[in-house]
């Protein structure tokens, strides 16, 4: 039954939101790409198979790993204007790297951690560079959509595999791998310009604030109250945020 949840969760979750954030934009699909499309899955996952406690300790790591995310994003936009796509991932991958070795040899418990992921987001986001208004619409080849449905589903079933091995701490965090942002930052960039990859980062650091407000239910709910209401509780809250986050970026 978990692996059938698997292979069918993130698939659906992966179309939904890719189909709406190619319809409304870059910033829209950003925004989307700020929610836990692989770390929440991830995290349901975790529960079920190792327990409400482990849940509640990668929820820590996973809300940190924004802090991880936020500064891959930065950095690449930071350099997108006078580099290349090829070293402009590099130095945001070792930006996401570096870290997540920080967060994961401190250990925090989840009341600083909800402080300092929050303000980390701001100041990120607030530091941001300026950007362009372009075309809308980030065309990929036909074969995009398949292969982040496939990569996501992969990525999914391999994290959750792991999640004994790596711990809820590591495992919170290494649920968090931009894997996604990745993808799209190289082919908005290469194919759209600096310009549009800007937008698109600055939209998915924006989306974050809605991950925070995911895990910090997940860790202060998810040993209280029955999975599925403490994941019920913790989508709607993340979609909130995600409508402000809308709201004030429009």
């Amino acid at each position: 039954m978990i692996l059938v949840l698997k292979l069918i969760m993130t698939p659906i979750l992966m179309l939904s939101l890719t189909l709406a954030g190619r319809k409304w934009g870059h910033t829209v699909s950003g925004l989307f790409a700020g929610l836990p499309l692989n770390s929440g899955p991830i995290s349901f996952l975790f529960a079920l198979e190792y327990g409400t406690p482990f849940a509640a300790q990668a929820a820590v790591g996973s809300m940190g790993g924004m802090i991880a995310v936020a500064s891959f994003a930065f950095v690449y936009a930071s350099l997108a204007r006078r580099f290349a796509w090829h070293i402009c991932i590099v130095c945001a991958e070792l930006a996401y790297f570096s870290i997540v070795v920080v967060l994961n040899t401190l250990a925090l418990a989840l009341l600083p951690t909800i402080l300092i992921t929050t303000l980390a987001l701001l100041a990120l986001l607030w530091r941001m560079p300026p950007h362009n208004a372009g075309d809308a619409n980030i065309r990929l080849g036909r074969w995009d959509l398949p292969a982040r449905i496939i990569v996501a589903t992969g990525f999914v079933v391999g994290m959750t595999a792991l999640g004994e091995i790596l711990g809820p701490q590591l495992g919170g965090l290494a649920s968090t791998f931009p894997i996604f942002a990745t993808v799209l930052s190289v082919f908005a960039h290469r194919f759209q310009g600096a310009d549009a990859v800007i937008e698109w980062l600055r939209g998915a650091i924006v989306g974050m604030f809605a991950t925070v407000a995911f895990y910090i239910v997940i860790g202060f709910g998810v040993t209280a109250l029955p999975i599925p209401i403490t994941y019920a509780f913790a989508i709607a809250a993340a979609l909130g945020v995600n409508g402000i986050g809308l709201r004030v970026t429009r």
